[in-house]
């Protein structure tokens, strides 16, 4: 498998799933600010010269929520096996990425993004995302009483809310700090090489 991702959010949720089921893999850092994703070559495998883009065989995903469902298929040990916790793990995915990504990438591209090349965060934006946040955190907090991860179990369905939880404001919700802590604390996030606000990070 070939992934070619970025330092940001949404690339770093599918080499976090790939350091989690450990089989060799090729990672290709496209370095977006200097347009590497927009030649002609990485254009004929992503019309949209976007990242993450993951490549296995004849397989191409263009998504991150597709690729770890694809992922799943592939590392059964890391993806539900009941049809009723597959409808969780599907359900939580598409949560993701209907409505939590949009708020959280206010978070991610104040506080990391704009920062990382020299510009001030916009804080009345993540002010706005947070009234919405936090019904969807009170939903998590919920769900992880009792239990280490969002499904129980380690599932790839964590890896896609991962990236995103330590620029989140997590006062009054101990259940998600803990999740977030447990993720950040496992070989794989050492393994995907998380260097937030880092452009040159490969």
């Amino acid at each position: 498998m070939k992934l070619y991702g970025y330092w940001t959010s949404n690339p770093q949720k599918i080499r976090l799933a790939l350091e989690e089921i450990g089989e060799p893999y090729d990672y290709a850092y496209l370095d977006l600010a200097q347009g590497e994703h927009k030649t002609p070559e990485f254009q004929a495998l992503h019309p949209r010269q976007k990242v993450p883009l993951l490549v296995d065989g004849d397989a191409v995903l263009w998504e991150s929520g597709a690729a770890l469902v694809y992922l799943g298929q592939k590392a059964p040990h890391l993806w539900p096996s009941t049809p009723a916790g597959q409808a969780q793990a599907l359900s939580l995915l598409f949560l993701e990425a209907s409505a939590f990504n949009d708020l959280a990438r206010q978070y991610f591209f104040n506080r990391m993004v704009l920062p990382s090349v020299g510009k001030a965060g916009d804080e009345e934006r993540v002010a706005k995302a947070s009234k919405k946040m936090g019904q969807i955190l009170q939903l998590f907090e919920t769900r992880l009483e009792g239990q280490d991860y969002i499904l129980g179990n380690f599932t790839l369905v964590d890896c896609a809310y991962a990236p995103f939880l330590p620029v989140l404001d997590l006062e009054g919700f101990p259940r998600v700090v803990g999740w977030r802590d447990r993720l950040m604390a496992r070989p794989s996030w050492t393994g995907a090489d998380f260097k937030y606000g880092l452009f040159d990070a490969k």
